[in-house]
């Protein structure tokens, strides 16, 4: 999977994902799966690729698949965590990137999981990152799923509920500028769906 030619770790990966994802695929294949260290060795893939398209498409889509298995890919998931923070950088520059719900599921859930992981620079990084993808959706560079826009929100509160929250610089403006966009984008939706403004209230 570790080859220098990114056409092999991508079709491996896609073998995967047809195969775990496939009918005849149960529930404790793919936690075996995970517990053979195939997940360790998707992040692995995932750095050495830089973020870049199709060969981060491929590993993400099978963490997603992986995760599925939870007990046994919470700690894989917190090993491989902070692969994951750049990748949220390169989907959010992307406008309706395939796996930017995806990614931030994946965030989503290890900070829900293991709240102490995150540093403080961290927060900082995400917090900037989440605002940034809020503001374009607001102004109209960028149009978020529903699905996407919820999950923004639920990243926000789960990290702003870690203890590393507690020490970022200039911590007024770096949260109130991330509700104040959800909030607007939700009230330029005109009410085509009241549960994002839901969500961001939830701020």
């Amino acid at each position: 999977m570790l080859s220098s030619d990114s056409q092999v770790p991508i079709s491996t990966l896609d073998l995967i994902f047809h195969f775990l994802s496939s009918k005849g695929a149960l529930g404790k294949q793919i936690q075996v799966w995970v517990e053979e260290n195939i997940a360790d060795y998707v992040f692995e893939i995932l750095q050495l690729s830089e973020c870049k398209d199709p060969t981060a498409n491929s590993c993400l889509q099978v963490l997603n698949l992986l995760s599925t298995a939870e007990q046994a890919f919470k700690q894989r998931l917190v090993v491989g965590f902070t692969t994951l923070i750049p990748v949220l950088h390169h989907v959010a520059e992307v406008p309706s990137h395939p796996f930017q719900n995806q990614t931030r599921k994946l965030i989503w859930n290890c900070i829900s999981d293991c709240p102490g992981i995150l540093s403080t620079s961290q927060v900082e990084e995400l917090i900037l990152c989440l605002t940034m993808m809020l503001r374009r959706n607001t102004d109209g560079e960028m149009s978020m799923l529903t699905e996407t826009f919820i999950m923004a929100c639920s990243v926000f509160v789960a990290i702003l509920k870690s203890p590393s929250s507690h020490g970022i610089s200039n911590p007024a403006t770096s949260i109130q500028e991330a509700p104040k966009h959800a909030v607007q984008a939700c009230l330029n939706m005109s009410g085509k769906d009241p549960s994002q403004l839901l969500h961001s209230l939830y701020y």
